[in-house]
């Protein structure tokens, strides 16, 4: 079994028996509805991640790649430069209210996953300062 056998619609992994989905509640992020956060997205995730990426782009990667067909964000995830790109370019459409809402979503995920949430503390600037 390949990595890209994991990263497959949720339908088809149903009909083999499986839930496809980690988080299994349907979410939406500005009225579009998310795909489910899955074990692909984790390999997705884990993939472009590196050491010292904040935890905005984190949320904001974890929205983009639900937001995005599957196709499209394995496209990119190996890449790490165009994901980056495109995840930038698709937040500099976004409004700083909507980064809230992000968090919340990403949040309310990890919870249903595992009983862990996301948490942003202070502002990153004033941590180095001391």
């Amino acid at each position: 079994m390949s990595d890209l056998d994991f990263i497959k619609d949720d339908e088809a992994l149903k009909e083999r028996g499986g839930e496809a989905s980690f988080a299994l509640n349907q979410r939406t992020f500005k009225g579009q509805k998310l795909n489910k956060f899955t074990l692909g997205h984790r390999i997705v995730l884990n993939q472009i991640r590196e050491e010292g990426d904040s935890v905005e782009f984190f949320i904001w990667s974890t929205i983009f790649s639900l937001i995005k067909t599957r196709q499209e964000i394995v496209d990119l995830a190996w890449s790490k430069t165009r994901f980056r790109s495109a995840v930038i370019d698709w937040v500099d459409t976004m409004e700083a209210k909507d980064f809230e809402e992000a968090v919340s979503i990403v949040n309310s995920i990890y919870e249903e996953i595992n009983g862990t949430a996301v948490v942003i503390t202070g502002d990153a600037d004033s941590d180095k300062k001391k």
